[in-house]
């Protein structure tokens, strides 16, 4: 039996021989185990545990909403670093946060369409005391991009698939934080956390 961190639950679900392998969760635990689905003498485990009831299936145009409102279960997406869902969407906390999504495939006319990039949109914390909010953009572990915002709103990050992702068939995005801030710190209320940036949603192209 293997326990698997949130982040490796996705890689592993896409990888696994669905027709032997149990991907589940148990008691709030990833457990893979190997050729459950045929040992003849292991007990049974229930469809609604299954791992792949947890995941949740994107549409190219369609926007992820990551508001307390959103429809979607997202914890397996929302690996680390972030807190809870607002009625806007969701912060980042600390130095870094961490995000791995399935890619979405449509199909039409016997064509399949791949997603080639995705759009997030975001809020950044800002102020006359602290203009500027810069954000590393690690896609697969690489640095793709270093955006810096200057507005509270209206903030957005298009993000390149590369190809091998393509054929992983999900996408690993970690944003860092190199000037988080406490809004106290910087003349906005008496939030005593390190915050950045806030997702609202995220949408595939």
């Amino acid at each position: 039996l293997y326990i698997l961190n949130d982040d490796k639950v996705i890689p592993a679900l896409l990888n696994i021989n669905k027709k032997t392998d149990l991907l589940a969760r148990i008691n709030d635990f990833n457990v893979l185990a190997p050729g459950w689905l045929t040992c003849k003498t292991c007990p049974p485990v229930s469809e609604k545990l299954a791992i792949a009831s947890f995941v949740p299936q994107f549409s190219i145009g369609v926007p992820i909403d990551f508001s307390r409102s959103g429809k979607q279960n997202l914890s397996l997406v929302m690996v680390s670093g972030w807190d809870y869902p607002q009625p806007w969407g969701t912060w980042a906390l600390g130095r870094d946060a961490k995000l791995v999504l399935p890619l979405p495939q449509s199909s039409s006319q016997n064509k399949t369409k791949v997603a080639s990039s995705l759009e997030l949109t975001l809020r950044a914390v800002v102020s006359p005391n602290h203009p500027q909010q810069a954000v590393e953009v690690w896609v697969n572990s690489l640095l793709q991009q270093k955006p810096i915002f200057t507005q509270g709103e209206g903030n957005q990050i298009v993000i390149s698939i590369p190809k091998e992702a393509s054929e992983r068939g999900y996408i690993t995005i970690e944003l860092r934080f190199p000037n988080r801030v406490k809004p106290k710190d910087i003349g906005m209320g008496d939030d005593m956390r390190e915050l950045s940036i806030g997702i609202e949603s995220i949408t595939f192209h």
